[in-house]
């Protein structure tokens, strides 16, 4: 699941958080236990994946903000 929600994650935002979270509870619980799954690469990669879509959905957003306050302001100062 957390592979899918990372792979998601590349067209709807929303999932990419959701599978860095998974993936990092996922990871926390395997540590503690000790044992070795045959899925943890799939976590890993998922997790992965939620990162780097989140990392570049938050810049994508700070960019957008910043673009439309320099509209913003070019438009107040020629008015």
């Amino acid at each position: 699941m957390i592979l899918i929600f990372g792979i998601l994650g590349i067209f709807i935002t929303i999932f990419a958080p959701i599978a860095w979270y998974l993936g990092n509870k996922a990871r926390a619980e395997i540590q503690a236990s000790g044992v070795h799954y045959t899925n943890e690469q799939n976590i890993s990669i998922g997790r992965m994946l939620g990162k780097v879509f989140t990392i570049i959905a938050i810049v994508s957003i700070a960019l957008v903000i910043i673009f439309w306050i320099i509209i913003a302001a070019i438009a107040a100062s020629q008015g």
